[in-house]
C-alpha cells in the first residue's frame, strides 16, 4: 500500500476534506494496484487493490473501498463507509455515515426517472418494448431476440437474472445464452451467457459474453463497458466493438471467422487468471487480408495460464493493430507472444502490429516474444519503443523488439 501525501502547508493528516473539488488528498492510502482519479477523497480513507475511484466521485473521511470496487463520478460515500469487495457505485448514489455496502451490490442511479412505469421483465415472455427487472428473477427459458424483433433495452435495476444451464460458452451459430440479441443490458447481474447484444454496461456476468455481431439482433457497433465478467470470457466476433473499463476473469478472445473485426478497441480492462491467454488475437487461416485492426491499450493482464497477450493463427491476415501501454504481469508464458507455424500465401506478411510502451514483469517466459511466421522472412511487428521487461523467467527478455 502507498500513502498519498501532500505538502505541509496543505494541512495535517487529519485535516477535514469535505468533498469540495480541488481539496487536497491528505493521508489516504492507495494500493499500487488501485486507481484513484478523484481529488475529493477524505483523510484516513483506504483504497484496496483493483478498486477504481473515478474523477468526480466523493469519498469522505475514514472510508474503506474494497477490492474490485468502482465508484463512478457523481457518487458520494460518507464518513466511515465501508464498500465491500466487488460493489459498483454509480452516479447519483449517496451513502451516508457508518454504512456497509455489500459485496457484489450494484447501486444504480436513483434519479433516473426514465424507467419509472416501464413494464417488468417476465419469464417466458419476449418483450417488444424496453423493460426493467423489478426483483431477482430465475427463468427456465432464455430471452432470444431475432433480427426482425424490435430493439429492446433491459435494465436490471440492480437485480439478478438467473437462467440455469445457460452459463456456458456458445458453441453453435444462432442465438444462445440467457439473453441474446437485445439492444442493451444494463445495471445488474446475469447468471448465464450474454450474446449478440449492442451494449452491455454495468453488469456482473456469471458466464460468457459473446459479441457475435450479425448472428442475432445486434448488427453493431457493440460495447462492453464498466462490467465484471466472472467464470467466463469475452469473445469478439464482429466489427466496431469496444471492450473498455471492465474486470474479466476468463480472458478476451478475438475470433474472426464469418466477419472481420474492424475498429476494435480493447482498453483499460483488468484481465486476470484466465485459463488460457489473457488477450488472444487469432485471425483465421486462408486469405483474408486486413481482417483484424484496432487498438489494445492500457490493459492490466495478470496471472493467465498462457501469455498475457497472444497473437496466433493466420498472422498474415492481421491489419494495422496497436498494442500500447499494457501491463503484463505474472502470466504462465511470455508477457507478449506472437507466432504462426505456417504461412499462406507464402508472400504475405500481415500487420503492422506496433508495440509501444508496454511493460512485462514476472512472467514465466520471455517478457516479449515478438516473432512472426516460421520459415518466412520478414515480420509484421513494428517496435514502437518504450517497451520494458523485468524479472521474467526466460532470457533474452525481449525477442523481436528492443527493451
Amino acid at each position: 500500500m502507498r500513502v498519498v501525501s501532500v505538502p505541509a502547508e496543505a494541512g495535517p493528516p487529519d485535516a477535514e476534506v469535505d468533498g469540495t473539488p480541488g481539496a487536497p488528498l491528505v493521508g489516504i492510502v492507495v494500493d499500487p494496484l488501485a486507481r484513484c482519479d478523484s481529488d475529493t477523497v477524505g483523510a484516513g480513507t483506504v483504497i484496496w487493490p483493483f478498486a477504481h475511484v473515478t474523477a468526480g466521485a466523493v469519498a469522505r473521511r475514514s472510508s474503506k473501498i474494497g477490492e474490485h470496487c468502482h465508484l463512478e463520478d457523481g457518487s458520494t460515500i460518507g464518513d466511515r463507509v465501508t464498500v465491500k469487495s466487488g460493489a459498483l457505485i454509480w452516479r447519483g448514489v449517496l451513502a451516508v455515515v457508518l454504512v456497509a455496502l455489500a459485496s457484489g451490490v450494484f447501486a444504480p442511479d436513483p434519479a433516473d426517472a426514465r424507467w419509472w412505469g416501464r413494464p417488468a421483465l417476465v419469464c417466458g415472455e419476449l418483450p417488444t418494448v424496453d423493460v426493467v427487472l423489478r426483483s431477482d428473477l430465475t427463468c427456465t427459458t432464455p430471452f432470444h431476440f431475432g433480427p426482425t424483433h424490435p430493439a429492446v433495452t433491459i435494465d436490471l435495476r440492480g437485480h439478478t437474472l438467473n437462467v440455469p444451464g445457460d452459463a456456458g460458452r456458445c458453441t453453435v451459430p444462432g442465438p444462445c445464452g440467457a439473453i441474446a440479441g437485445a439492444a442493451a443490458v444494463r445495471n445488474g447481474t446475469v447468471v448465464g451467457t450474454l450474446s449478440d447484444i449492442g451494449e452491455i454496461s454495468r453488469v456482473i456476468v456469471r458466464g460468457d459474453v459473446e459479441v457475435r455481431l450479425g448472428f442475432a439482433g445486434a448488427g453493431g457497433p457493440a460495447s462492453v463497458r464498466h462490467s465484471i465478467v466472472l467464470g467466463g470470457m469475452v469473445r469478439v466476433w464482429g466489427s466496431s466493438v469496444s471492450v473498455t473499463d471492465n474486470v474479466i476473469r476468463g480472458g478476451i478472445d478475438l475470433v474472426s471467422t464469418s466477419s472481420a473485426i474492424r475498429e476494435l478497441r480493447i482498453e483499460r480492462n483488468w484481465v486476470g487468471h484466465s485459463p488460457r491467454a489473457g488477450i488472444a488475437i487469432t485471425p483465421p487461416l486462408g486469405t483474408f487480408p486486413g481482417d483484424i485492426d484496432g487498438v489494445v491499450r492500457s490493459n492490466l493482464v495478470w496471472g493467465s495460464a498462457g501469455p498475457g497477450i497472444a497473437l496466433g493463427g493466420g498472422l498474415w491476415n492481421l491489419g494495422s493493430l496497436v498494442v500500447e501501454g499494457n501491463m503484463l504481469v505474472g502470466n504462465g508464458s511470455s508477457g507478449f507472444h506472437s507466432q504462426a507455424t505456417a504461412a499462406w500465401p507464402p508472400t504475405a506478411t500481415g500487420g503492422p502490429v506496433t508495440l509501444t510502451a508496454n511493460t512485462a514483469m514476472f512472467n514465466r517466459g520471455h517478457g516479449f516474444e515478438a516473432t512472426w511466421m516460421v520459415g518466412v522472412a520478414g515480420t509484421g511487428v513494428v517496435d514502437g519503443g518504450g517497451n520494458r521487461s523485468a524479472f521474467n523467467a526466460v532470457d533474452p527478455p525481449c525477442v523481436g523488439i528492443t527493451c
